[in-house]
C-alpha cells in the first residue's frame, strides 16, 4: 500500500510519516493541496491522508479535484482536528472516504489501513467511527491539570524507536519553533484584522499541540478556534495571553517527559 500524506504542518506531517514508515508502509508527503494533485498526476498511491484546513487549496477542494480527475481510484482519508458531526459530514460530502480525528493514534491508523487493505470495495463511501481524544477542551478561563499528556510523549519516543532515538526531541524542538512562529503570525493578523490568517494560526496550533501531547495549549487553541469560527476576534485576547503563558510549563513538562522515557 502506497500512502500520500498531505499536510501543511511540518510537525504533523513528520509524525505521521515516521509512524507509517516504522510500520513498514511506503510513504510520500505533500505540503499543500496543489502539491498533492501534482503528486497524484506523477505517481500512483492507494491512500491519501488529507489534512482538511490548509492555506490556499484546502483538503475539501483538493479532494473534489481528485474525484474530478481520478474518480474513485484513490481512497481519501480526512485527517482533521475538527471532530463535530457537521465537520465529518463536510468531509464525506467532499468525496472523502473516511475521517480520522487528530491526534492520530498509531493503533487507530494501522487499524484503518489494515481494514482498507482487506476491503475489496474501496470505492464505497465509508466512515470510521473513532473516538476523539477528549482533553476537556475549554471555552475560556484557566485549565486545570498538567500541561501535557505523558502517554503521547511516550508514543513519540516509541515511534522513533532504537533506529531514531532523537526523533521525539527533534519533533518537540520543531513544535516550539513553530509555536513561536504561529504566535507571531497570529499577532500580526490581529493587528491588521486578517481573520483567515488568525484562524489558520490557532487551528494549526490546536492540531500540532494535540499531536505531541501538549494538551493545555491544545485546549486553549481549541477555544480560540471555536470563537473565531463565527468571525469574531473581539473576545480572544485573554485566551491568547493564556496560551502564551502556558508555553513555558508545556516546554518544561515535555522535555522532562522526554528525558524520562528516553532514559527508560
Amino acid at each position: 500500500m502506497r500512502i500520500l500524506i498531505v499536510d501543511d504542518n511540518d510537525v504533523n506531517r513528520d509524525v505521521l510519516a515516521t509512524t507509517l514508515a516504522r510500520a513498514g508502509r511506503e510513504v510520500s508527503t505533500a505540503s499543500s493541496g496543489e502539491a498533492a494533485l501534482e503528486a497524484l498526476e506523477n505517481d500512483e498511491y492507494d491512500v491519501v491522508l488529507m489534512d482538511v484546513v490548509m492555506p490556499g487549496m484546502d483538503g475539501y477542494e483538493a479532494t473534489r479535484k481528485i474525484r474530478e480527475r481520478h474518480g474513485d481510484r484513490h481512497v481519501v482519508v480526512a485527517v482533521t482536528a475538527n471532530v463535530f458531526p457537521e465537520d465529518r459530514k463536510l468531509c464525506l460530502e467532499a468525496g472523502m472516504n473516511e475521517v480520522l480525528s487528530k491526534p492520530i493514534y498509531p493503533e487507530d491508523l494501522e487499524y484503518t489501513l489494515d481494514r482498507l487493505e482487506r476491503d475489496e470495495t474501496k470505492t464505497a463511501t465509508r466512515r470510521l467511527e473513532t473516538k476523539p481524544h477528549d482533553g476537556g477542551a475549554i471555552d475560556g478561563g484557566a485549565i486545570d491539570g498538567g500541561a501535557i499528556d505523558d502517554g503521547a510523549v511516550k508514543r513519540l519516543v516509541e515511534i522513533g524507536g532504537a533506529e531514531d532515538p532523537d526523533f521525539a526531541k527533534q519533533v518537540v524542538d520543531s513544535y516550539f519553533k513553530q509555536t513561536e512562529e504561529l504566535f507571531e503570525s497570529g499577532d500580526r493578523a490581529m493587528q491588521i484584522g486578517d481573520l483567515p490568517t488568525l484562524k489558520r494560526a490557532y487551528h494549526t496550533l490546536k492540531g500540532s499541540s494535540a499531536n505531541i501531547g501538549a494538551v493545555r495549549l491544545a485546549e486553549i487553541a481549541t477555544a480560540i478556534d471555536r470563537r473565531l469560527a463565527d468571525d469574531d476576534a473581539s473576545q480572544i485576547d485573554e485566551l491568547i495571553a493564556e496560551a502564551k503563558r502556558a508555553v513555558e510549563d508545556t516546554r518544561r513538562e515535555l522535555y522532562d517527559a522526554l528525558d524520562r522515557y528516553t532514559l527508560g
